[in-house]
């Protein structure tokens, strides 16, 4: 009976040991249940986080893309702007230099009528004046012609009157 009892007395150790095993395995596995919890809480916070911030970034690179958008098409459309005031400039003054054109091509047209109108009326009266020289210069050499035969022939009167004169003292003189 004492072994019986021995027996009994080692199973109940045996039994109060495993009891204390596997109250300090329980202890454990809560301990690290505990842990496992503890990281995974802090794990999911750091995740939120990381979640919350590649959110936040994303947002912002979404922010910076669409201002970035904006700004090239408002760029776009102030060059669009400028460029098509630019090409009304340029249709303005290439109108206004044909129309400057045109007009200094009539008022050269205008000015070399004009100067052909005048060359041929320059002509004209040169040709006047000259037939009017020529006959002018035609009437003097008429007129010094009629003067000159008019003194010749009264030059010859006035020696046939000397010779007469000369004629009638010597007749008388003798």
């Amino acid at each position: 009976m004492s072994e019986l009892i021995e027996l009994q007395n080692q199973n109940r150790q045996l039994k109060q040991t495993v009891e204390a095993m596997r109250s300090a395995l329980d202890d454990s596995v809560f301990d690290k249940q505990s842990i496992i919890a503890q990281t995974k809480t802090k794990m999911g916070d750091e995740i939120n986080q990381l979640k919350n911030t590649v959110a936040a970034l994303r947002d912002e690179l979404e922010n910076k893309f669409h201002e970035r958008q904006q700004a090239v098409a408002e760029t776009k459309s102030k060059m669009n702007d400028e460029i098509s005031q630019l090409k009304q400039t340029i249709a303005v003054l290439r109108d206004e230099l044909e129309n400057k054109f045109h007009e200094k091509k009539q008022a050269v047209q205008l000015a070399t009528a004009q100067a052909n109108s005048e060359t041929n009326q320059l002509q004209q009266t040169v040709t006047t004046l000259r037939e009017a020289l020529e006959m002018l210069t035609f009437q003097k050499q008429q007129e010094v012609q009629a003067v000159s035969l008019k003194a010749n022939n009264e030059l010859t009167q006035l020696r046939h009157t000397i010779v007469d004169l000369r004629t009638q003292l010597e007749q008388q003189h003798v």
